[in-house]
């Protein structure tokens, strides 16, 4: 999830310069819509961090996962970098929903002997997704067009989809991770 997240964000200038069609404070506009994505990520965390300890961690991540991919997609025909900067502060916001969701399923599902073991994996996996995300995007960006990477982008994060819908129904006697 990482590599999908991460993908889009080297190549945010570029898009942002496609869509006003000017190089003209190109570089404060895509900090800004960068931002914007990070602050819906930290606004909405801790409110679905909370409510996945109501309703189950694999539901808020199953729905973070979903509402992310149609968002994601979306933004690439967004036609303003207006409507562009509000996708990706709702982006954001469903984002949110994400790590902690995974964190909380693998401390659940995870025997207690081994959940360090576990949870090093996830964040090696994490910056492994850091790394190979920008990289491959950025490298798509240029051969396909930076549109063509919120699409490929939104492919990954329906797959994340599919997964968490799997864990979900394997899971699914244990009502505290549904």
């Amino acid at each position: 999830m990482m590599f999908a997240t991460m993908s889009v964000e080297p190549i945010i200038t570029v898009h942002v310069e496609k869509l006003t069609g000017s190089t003209a404070n190109v570089a404060i506009a895509s900090a800004a819509v960068f931002s914007l994505t990070a602050l819906g990520t930290v606004l909405s965390g801790p409110w679905l961090g909370k409510l996945a300890d109501r309703v189950g961690p694999l539901r808020v991540l199953t729905a973070s996962l979903a509402v992310a991919t149609v968002l994601l997609m979306v933004q690439s025909s967004a036609p303003t970098l207006w409507s562009f900067a509000a996708l990706r502060f709702v982006t954001g916001l469903a984002l949110g929903g994400i790590t902690p969701t995974v964190v909380s399923t693998l401390r659940r599902i995870v025997p207690a002997t081994s959940v360090g073991l576990v949870l090093g994996y996830n964040v090696s996996a994490q910056y492994l997704g850091q790394v190979s995300g920008p990289i491959v995007a950025g490298w798509l960006g240029g051969v396909a067009g930076t549109s063509t990477v919120f699409l490929v982008t939104g492919a990954l994060t329906a797959l994340g989809v599919g997964v968490a819908v799997l864990i979900r129904r394997h899971t699914a006697e244990s009502p505290s991770l549904a």
